[in-house]
């Protein structure tokens, strides 16, 4: 729901039409996945509650899942979204600052 939210108010610079989750052999688990309506942009997220701040490792971890993912939605663009309770490390909050990563502190 969230994420229609941010489509709705131009958090990104396209708007999606199909939000949702994937799990599979390939990519493993990913909490979201959505994808505009030309198919050319992809968003892929965390969004697992946590006691301490997210870290790169994250991101990492979703980078990694990107190829994939980009071949089976055949998207050319990926942006990141993590979501956290407890906060970012520096590390994270400046990757985020080269902007195809956005952190989204609450739900």
């Amino acid at each position: 729901e969230k994420m229609w939210e941010l489509s709705a108010a131009n958090f990104w610079d396209f708007h999606f039409d199909k939000v949702g989750r994937y799990w599979g052999a390939k990519a493993g688990e990913i909490d979201i996945v959505a994808l505009d309506s030309t198919g050319e942009d992809l968003v892929l997220g965390e969004c697992k509650y946590t006691s301490s701040p997210k870290g790169l490792s994250v991101l990492h971890a979703l980078q990694e899942k990107a190829d994939v993912m980009l071949k089976l939605t055949n998207a050319k663009r990926v942006q990141y979204v993590i979501f956290g309770t407890s906060g970012f490390t520096q590390g994270l909050t400046e990757k985020a600052q080269e902007g195809n990563v956005r952190l989204i502190e609450q739900l």
